[in-house]
């Protein structure tokens, strides 16, 4: 598969639109190599879980929607760059000892519906 830059932490606060320019900020996480799709699964779930302020169960639902909404890509691919983007974060809280966002419960959530 192709191999993109990741950014790590594609939310709605980090993007600034000023008319028909967009910029993307904050890219202390970002990688050079990332799977491409899991910036707007991350983007989805920091709306669900953020700004919808959805429970971790609607908020995969919620963003599984959208991704089906703005990506063709199968169900099952869609639940794993979901479950990419919350594994990443949930890594990233228990590093910064951060609790409470939502980020395991999504990844638990996500596995058995990979596993078949």
């Amino acid at each position: 598969g192709r191999i993109v830059r990741y950014h790590g932490d594609l939310a709605p606060w980090n993007v600034i639109v000023n008319g028909p320019s967009i910029t993307i900020i904050d890219w202390e996480e970002s990688v050079p190599d990332g799977y491409p799709g899991v910036d707007l699964a991350h983007f989805a779930l920091a709306c669900a879980l953020h700004l919808r302020r959805l429970a971790p169960l609607a908020a995969t639902a919620w963003a599984d929607a959208f991704l089906a909404r703005t990506d063709p890509a199968p169900a099952r691919q869609r639940r794993a760059l979901l479950l990419l983007a919350a594994a990443w974060h949930a890594w990233r809280d228990e590093r910064d000892g951060v609790r409470g966002h939502g980020w395991v419960e999504i990844v638990d959530a996500l596995k058995p519906s990979l596993e078949a």
